[in-house]
């Protein structure tokens, strides 16, 4: 680290400005995604697929909406359960294989 005191122009004041020059090393963050699911969106090219998962989506959708209000968090919580599920039964999981 380089620090140096500048004495510099007078502006009625005893301060003076310190300047520094300051080297780090930045090191690359890794993140796992650890236990990632991840659907098998291949299907959805069947459009008989696409309609069951459309009509169940609607239906969750309409069942949540009459619920006894809440926090947003639980609301939030109900709508991603819900959604994980229905994708999970009509969709399936995809097969994670590394390729080589």
């Amino acid at each position: 680290m380089d620090v140096r005191n500048t004495r510099g122009a007078d502006i009625g004041s005893d301060h003076h400005m310190i300047m520094g020059v300051l080297r780090i090393k930045v090191q690359k963050v890794k993140r796992r995604m650890a236990n990632r699911k991840k659907y098998n969106l291949g299907k959805l090219g069947n459009s008989e697929c696409q309609r069951i998962l459309k009509v169940q989506l609607r239906e969750e959708a309409s069942s949540l909406r009459y619920k006894v209000p809440e926090a947003v968090e639980e609301k939030w919580e109900r709508i991603k359960t819900a959604f994980k599920d229905i994708c999970e039964n009509t969709l399936g999981l995809e097969n994670n294989t590394k390729k080589e």
